[in-house]
C-alpha cells in the first residue's frame, strides 16, 4: 500500500502513465542539474579552459529545455504543497 489513494487504484491507467513519464523528466532534470553543478565547480577551479565553458553552457541549455518543456520543475514551491496542505494563516 502506498501513500497516495492514486498510486494503488487500477483504473486510473492514464495517471499511471502520466506519472511516469513525469518521474523519467524529473530524474533526467535531476541528472542534468547535477552534472552542471559538477562542471561548474570545475570551471570555477579553471576558469579558463574552453571544453568546461563549453560544458557548463550545454548543460545551462539543457536544464532551461527541461524547464520549458515541465515548468513545474523549476518552481520555488512543488505543485504537491499547494494542492495538499493547509492553507496558512
Amino acid at each position: 500500500m502506498s501513500m497516495w489513494f492514486f498510486d494503488d487504484f487500477p483504473d486510473l491507467a492514464d495517471y499511471q502513465a502520466l506519472r511516469r513519464e513525469m518521474r523519467a523528466l524529473e530524474r533526467e532534470y535531476l541528472e542534468v542539474r547535477q552534472i552542471q553543478a559538477e562542471a561548474e565547480e570545475a570551471l570555477r577551479l579553471n576558469p579558463g579552459d574552453v571544453y568546461l565553458t563549453a560544458r557548463v553552457a550545454y548543460y545551462a541549455k539543457r536544464r532551461r529545455g527541461l524547464e520549458a518543456l515541465a515548468p513545474r520543475l523549476a518552481d520555488e514551491y512543488p505543485l504537491e504543497v499547494a494542492l495538499f496542505l493547509p492553507p496558512h494563516g
